[in-house]
């Protein structure tokens, strides 16, 4: 005898949600490397207005780790969205409840109606 079950653990039915693919996609080499030169020189030009800002770090203390809660970022994401032109841009998300097919997301910058790319399909060669 078999038998398939269905265990609902939770239901949240006004979730914004994304094909779980998404969370697998990456882009290829070249174009990781395009985007990592873009956050080297969006992180250097904030680095030189930040000099010219004399801000003093605040201090930090050991008690302050023991307040930060671990699951914060052991749910987080890099999914990619597609820009106003048609190019992927990086956004990080916390994910909740997740399935084969879906996934929650709990916070990050991604509204409902924005595509992600969850596969990227390869030109064909010899054409």
């Amino acid at each position: 005898m078999t038998a398939q079950v269905r265990l609902v653990v939770d239901n949240r039915p006004k979730a914004l949600r994304i094909p779980t693919a998404a969370l697998r996609f990456r882009l290829s080499d070249e174009e990781q490397e395009k985007e990592r030169k873009a956050e080297r020189e969006k992180k250097d030009a904030t680095q030189d207005a930040s000099k010219t800002a004399a801000a003093v770090p605040a201090p930090a203390f050991e008690d302050d780790l023991a307040l930060q809660d671990r699951s914060d970022t052991a749910r987080v994401f890099k999914v990619y969205k597609l820009d106003a032109r048609n190019q992927p841009k990086p956004v990080d998300v916390r994910i909740g409840l997740s399935n084969f097919r879906y996934t929650e997301i709990v916070s990050g910058d991604l509204k409902a109606g924005e595509r992600v790319i969850t596969r990227s399909l390869a030109p064909s060669q010899g054409m």
